[in-house]
């Protein structure tokens, strides 16, 4: 493997700068091309340096792009048999995902722009001195991210390495920090953190859709992390996707409208699912917060607490869905009404209508919830003894007292709308399977020095 490199920078004194370069690699390991390239480039101006202002602190423009290539791992673009030991023996197999030798780099690209600023705002009061902060947009792309792609079973292995999917994205970032108070014995300063991001899934090679868990795909075209369920039918009227009604007119005296509002068999009095998948929410949240808050009084305590807040995150509860087999969860003992085939209401927890909504593990909406919450993610006080009680052959005694996930405040009915497969994978983050959740803690620091 050999390269070159070349990186030019250019700065007019602090006004304004531009850079820009190229990286270009040779390797026997970049499957079928020998070589890559890839650019960068980015450019700021200083606004702040044509203003003469004691209010504005500094204003920056800024942007910047570039792109990246990653390589193959070792033995996915090299045909090779693994091998073992048996006995004295050692012989080899068939890989149960083949390599593929005309595996090329995956290329990431991403471009961003956005501002740096800062302000005084009151100079004469304590309160509200000066605020700063960023606001960032920014798009990315993978193109050609290697996963190992399903094969026929005629082909006598399960999946072959390839330059399998596409995927692009977009968000903002904001991010502010105040100086809310500030005294000769007391400071508050607080600072808030949002991000809006989606992810699309642009591209499948291979045309089928994406295995992201049991029971769950994803389609090209739709947003990483959107569910595809089976939806239970609320409606006697509803249609398919092809606009054909689910329930024939001719049979529709034989259903009703259960208390739940879903649509029930007068006579079996299971539920009625669509025939097809729908898209119902999505793992990605429409937003998340963060709020930071830090209180000093003189050098004697500090007090720090984070809260995070995501909106619009959906989770599939399938530890739920499993529960609802054999009745085990409680919402299983809830009463519901549905009409018997003479029109009467009949009242009870009908275990029919439960197992018809657990669907033999197939993915149904009943069990995808909005999963939004509040969060209060960590709290410390630090009380620095050494200063409260003057002990001055010290200069530090400080006992720290701290806490994590005391509260959250969220309409799900699962254990944690975080405790899923992967939270931070986007393709995983919604998936609820008995995932442990996150615990209270609680710790006591001491820190001392002479």
């Amino acid at each position: 493997t050999y390269g070159f490199l070349v990186n030019q920078k250019i700065d007019y004194g602090s006004l304004f700068g531009v850079g820009f370069g190229f990286r270009t690699d040779y390797s026997n390991r970049f499957g079928s091309g020998l070589d890559q390239t890839f650019g960068r480039a980015n450019a700021y101006f200083n606004f702040d340096e044509l203003m003469e202002s004691e209010t504005i602190n500094y204003l920056k423009l800024r942007a910047a792009w570039g792109q990246a290539g990653i390589q193959p791992n070792f033995g996915q673009n090299i045909l090779s048999f693994p091998g073992f030991v048996v006995g004295s023996q050692a012989p080899t197999t068939i890989p149960g995902t083949l390599q593929n030798t005309l595996l090329e780099s995956a290329v990431t690209t991403e471009f961003e722009v956005g501002t740096e600023f800062g302000f005084n705002v009151n100079d004469e009061g304590p309160w509200f001195n000066s605020v700063s902060g960023s606001i960032n947009y920014f798009t990315n792309s993978s193109d050609g991210t290697i996963l190992g792609g399903e094969l026929p079973t005629s082909t006598g292995n399960a999946a072959q390495f390839a330059n399998a999917y596409d995927i692009s994205g977009n968000g903002v970032e904001i991010s502010l920090d105040n100086v809310m108070y500030k005294s000769e014995d007391f400071s508050w300063n607080s600072g808030i953190r949002f991000t809006s991001a989606t992810s699309t899934l642009d591209r499948i090679a291979s045309g089928q859709s994406l295995v992201v868990g049991d029971f769950f795909v994803l389609q090209e075209g739709q947003e990483v992390g959107a569910f595809n369920v089976i939806e239970v039918v609320t409606s006697l009227d509803q249609t398919d996707l092809q606009g054909n009604p689910i329930i024939p007119v001719a049979d529709r005296g034989n259903f009703t409208v259960a208390s739940s509002g879903y649509v029930v068999n007068k006579n079996t009095g299971r539920v009625v699912l669509t025939p097809d998948s729908r898209t119902v929410g999505s793992t990605q949240p429409d937003f998340v917060m963060t709020f930071l808050n830090d209180f000093s009084y003189k050098n004697y305590v500090t007090l720090n607490f984070q809260i995070d807040w995501f909106q619009g995150l959906d989770v599939y509860n399938r530890a739920k869905q499993w529960l609802y087999n054999n009745a085990l969860h409680a919402d299983t003992a809830v009463p519901v009404t549905i009409e018997d085939p003479t029109g009467t209401p009949q009242t009870g927890a009908f275990s029919s209508y439960y197992l018809s909504l657990y669907n033999t593990n197939v993915p149904t909406s009943h069990f995808v919830e909005d999963a939004s919450f509040i969060r209060l993610r960590s709290i410390s006080f630090r009380f620095q003894l050494a200063n409260i009680f003057g002990l001055e052959k010290l200069n530090r005694l400080d006992l720290t007292l701290g806490a994590r996930n005391l509260f959250t405040i969220t309409d799900y009915t699962g254990l944690d709308p975080e405790a899923a497969r992967t939270f931070g994978n986007a393709f995983q983050r919604g998936f609820d399977e008995f995932t442990h959740p996150n615990t209270k803690s609680f710790n006591v620091g001491l820190n001392v020095s002479f």
